[in-house]
């Protein structure tokens, strides 16, 4: 997710490209986590032969923002929301906003991965009881 939008949320965090972080073959298991971890799919490519990262993130339950060209079109149908590749940067971010302000499942879902990782368990309970 945008690191903005997680900031006007009162969420900290980042947008991670897998692409950019692996220079090598990524197991599944490793995509897997990605996956089980992302707040949504942000997908603006402007060529794809088919989209199998539209499918993993359905397969994950993951709301999908993608570019609107042809191949993901028919993949995403009615189920996932587009954009023209050549948008606004601020007008792509402003629908990703949107949508996880209105949502309850993804706000809920961001809200329990803020406060319920370990570290924020130890700083919230533990640490003020040490």
């Amino acid at each position: 997710m945008l690191k903005g939008m997680r900031s006007q949320l009162g969420l900290e965090g980042s947008a991670y490209f897998l692409a950019e972080l692996h220079d090598g073959f990524l197991p599944d298991e490793v995509i897997a986590d990605f996956y089980r971890v992302a707040d949504a799919l942000f997908f603006p490519s402007r060529e794809e032969g088919f989209g199998i990262p539209l499918i993993e993130a359905a397969f994950s339950h993951l709301p999908a923002f993608c570019a609107d060209i042809p191949p993901l079109r028919k993949l995403g149908l009615e189920d996932a929301a587009f954009f023209s590749p050549d948008e606004e940067p601020a007008r792509v971010a402003g629908m990703l906003a949107d949508y996880f302000q209105t949502s309850l499942p993804a706000r809920f879902a961001m809200r329990a991965r803020a406060s319920f990782r370990w570290e924020a368990i130890y700083r919230q309970h533990i640490a003020p009881i040490l």
